[in-house]
């Protein structure tokens, strides 16, 4: 049948397009998992450098399939030039008392860049980790003890008491002093 303006060719692509599409609904589904049900990667990643051989890492849960979940494990390794080299992991298993889901790895090298990136695992595998963001642990002329005090004085109140006093070091080092420890001997006569 022709029709004017040569809509039967276009009539009989459509007609065989029906035909191709009703035949694929014929044959019988393979059981892919589909992409949705796959854990999806954790949310709001961020990296902290601590000192000069740690740093902390923090994220939220991904959106779907919490339920799932039964941990997380943080991927991370050197970055030389613009390649990682020899990568770590660190696994952090879900517990009922977790307030915060953050990690600090340690160990590290001081003043070296890491690529880091953090994927759910659960009752359904293994999810898709996190985009890789980098953090460096600070350079080693930034983590330097601070210097000691000076000036101590020791007065002496009573048979079991003394009050000490000092003046803070020359220098606090590279991060702010928090606090103090103060050692003494007793001497029995």
């Amino acid at each position: 049948m022709e029709v004017p303006g040569g809509c039967h060719r276009r009539c009989l692509a459509l007609v065989l397009l029906l035909a191709s599409c009703i035949g694929c609904a014929a044959t019988p589904r393979r059981n892919i998992p589909r992409r949705q049900d796959r854990l999806g990667p954790p949310l709001d990643i961020l990296l902290d450098s601590l000192n000069c051989t740690a740093f902390s890492v923090q994220w939220k849960m991904p959106k779907q399939h919490t339920s799932t979940i039964t941990g997380y494990t943080v991927f991370y390794s050197e970055v030389e030039g613009d390649k990682a080299v020899k990568q770590l992991s660190h696994d952090v298993p879900l517990s009922l008392d977790m307030i915060s889901m953050d990690v600090v790895i340690g160990d590290l090298k001081p003043g070296t860049p890491h690529r880091v990136s953090v994927g759910a695992y659960g009752w359904a595998g293994k999810g898709r980790p996190s985009m890789p963001r980098e953090v460096t642990t600070l350079s080693q002329d930034k983590c330097m003890p601070p210097a000691p005090p000076y000036q101590p004085q020791i007065v002496v109140v009573s048979d079991s008491e003394v009050a000490l006093s000092w003046k803070p070091g020359v220098s606090e080092g590279s991060s702010p002093i928090q606090y103090y420890m103060v050692e003494f001997i007793r001497q029995v006569y």
